[in-house]
C-alpha cells in the first residue's frame, strides 16, 4: 500500500489482515525510513511523553498532518423516559455515570487485558503470583493518586522499570504511598543509589563478556564469583553483573582479590559501597587507592570497614 498524501509520498507500506502492533509498527517506520528501529522506538515513546503531558496540561494534543487527541468528557445522566425505537414503546432508560471518551474506554480494557495476562503467566507459580498481584495493586495506586507531569516524566522513560522507578521517585507519589509504607522513601532511594553504583566506573560486564576477557569459560566466571574473588551482582533471572572497575587491561586490578578477601563479610553490594565511596581513612576511594599502589593501606581500609568510627 503506497502512501501519497503529501508528507508521505514515497512510502510504502504491507497490507496486514490485522491492524498493526506496536512492534509492527516500528518495524514498518524502521524500513520505510532507513531509520534503526531502536531510534524509532525512542522518537515514539518521546511523541507518547509528549502527548501525555499536553492532555494533562490542556486536554488536548495535536500531531500535525496526522492526528488530534481530545478528552471527552461525558457528564452523568438520570433515568429518563425516552421510546423504544423498535417497539416504538415507552421505556426507562436508566442512569449512566460519568463517563470520558470511547477511547478512553478501549484502554481501560487494553489495560485491564495486560494485567489479567500478567496474572495468567504466572499462576502456576504461587510466589511469582502474589508478588505480581500486590505490585499491580502499587502500580494502580500510583497511576490514581500520582500527579500528572509526574506520570508523562514516566512514561517518557525507556524502559518499563525505569518508568516504575521514575514514578515511584515524584514527591507527590512518595507522599501518597508513604501514609501505607513509611519506609518507602528510604527504599526508593536505596534503588536509586544502587543503579548509581551499577553505572560507575564503566558499568558492568555480563558473565560472558567477563569470561571472554579473563580467559575463562562462565563456569570459571561463576567459581571465582563464589570463592569472592571476583564481584558479581545478582540481578534475578538475569544472573550476575561485574562491575567493569576490578578488571584491569589484562586480568583483574592488582590486588582486588585481597581486598575482596578483606571484605569477605560483606555482601556483595557492601564491597562495591566500600570500593566506590570516599574513604576518611585512605583520603580518596578505595579503588583510587588501589590504583595507585597502595595495597596495604587499601586492605587495611577494607578489615576495618563497617566497624564503628571507620572510614
Amino acid at each position: 500500500m503506497a502512501i501519497t498524501k503529501e508528507g508521505g509520498k514515497g512510502y510504502s507500506f504491507p497490507r496486514d489482515a490485522h491492524a498493526p502492533t506496536k512492534t509492527a509498527v516500528l518495524n514498518a517506520v524502521s524500513s520505510a525510513t532507513g531509520l534503526p528501529r531502536q531510534h524509532v522506538g525512542k522518537v515514539m515513546n518521546a511523541l507518547a511523553a509528549l502527548a501525555a503531558a499536553e492532555i494533562a496540561r490542556r486536554g488536548t494534543f495535536t500531531l500535525p498532518g496526522m492526528a488530534k487527541l481530545k478528552v471527552v468528557k461525558k457528564g452523568a445522566t438520570r433515568a429518563r423516559q425516552g421510546i423504544n425505537p423498535f417497539a416504538k414503546e415507552a421505556v426507562v432508560l436508566k442512569a449512566k455515570p460519568r463517563t470520558l471518551s470511547k477511547e478512553k474506554g478501549a484502554e481501560v480494557q487494553a489495560l485491564r487485558a495486560e494485567a489479567e495476562g500478567i496474572l495468567e503467566g504466572t499462576r502456576h507459580e504461587p510466589l511469582r503470583s502474589a508478588f505480581a498481584t500486590r505490585a499491580l495493586r502499587g502500580i494502580r495506586r500510583l497511576a490514581e493518586d500520582g500527579a500528572l507531569e509526574a506520570i508523562a516524566e514516566a512514561v517518557a522513560a525507556p524502559t518499563d522499570t525505569e518508568a516504575v522507578v521514575k514514578a515511584l521517585e515524584q514527591p507527590d507519589s512518595l507522599r501518597a504511598l508513604a501514609e501505607a509504607d513509611p519506609l518507602l522513601p528510604a527504599r526508593v532511594r536505596g534503588l536509586r543509589e544502587r543503579e548509581r553504583l551499577l553505572s560507575l566506573e564503566g558499568g558492568t560486564w555480563d558473565a560472558q563478556t567477563a569470561a571472554r576477557h579473563l580467559h575463562l569459560t562462565r563456569q570459571g566466571i561463576n567459581r571465582r564469583r563464589r570463592l569472592g574473588t571476583l564481584l558479581g551482582i545478582g540481578v534475578g533471572r538475569r544472573g550476575y553483573l561485574y562491575p567493569a572497575w576490578q578488571f584491569a587491561r589484562v586480568g583483574t586490578l592488582t590486588g582486588i582479590e585481597q581486598v575482596f578477601a578483606a571484605l569477605a563479610e560483606h555482601d556483595p553490594w557492601m564491597r562495591a559501597v566500600f570500593m566506590l565511596s570516599a574513604s576518611d581513612r585512605l583520603d580518596a576511594r578505595p579503588l583510587d587507592a588501589l590504583r595507585a599502589g597502595r595495597l596495604d593501606e587499601v586492605v587495611a581500609a577494607a578489615g576495618a570497614f563497617g566497624q564503628h568510627g571507620a572510614g
